[in-house]
């Protein structure tokens, strides 16, 4: 976050994704490539996908940023710095971060 960001309040949705293209789309000559963001992991992420995470209050300001796994302890740093503590309600999905 950029240090003149402040944090969220009031309610406050949190989610995350995956951005990037299909393997159908790539140029032939990288279909089919191991090029995925996550070293020795099968598929085929061609060209590679970057996992985003977002936040934003349901009457205010949207703060997102690209990062590095979703993995619970990447999330749970993310949602610390981009959400107040005195939030009345952070609603987010079934992910287990």
């Amino acid at each position: 976050m950029r240090g003149d960001a402040f944090p969220l309040t009031g309610e406050v949705e949190v989610d995350e994704t995956y951005v990037g293209g299909k393997a159908v789309n790539a140029h032939r000559g990288n279909r089919g490539r191991k090029t995925s963001a996550t070293p020795g992991k099968r598929g085929n992420l061609v060209p590679p996908k970057v996992g985003v995470v977002g936040a934003i209050a349901r009457k205010g300001n949207v703060v997102c940023k690209v990062i590095g796994s979703m993995e619970a302890p990447t999330i749970k740093e993310f949602v610390h710095e981009a959400v107040s503590k005195d939030v009345s309600l952070i609603a987010s999905d079934d992910h287990p971060a």
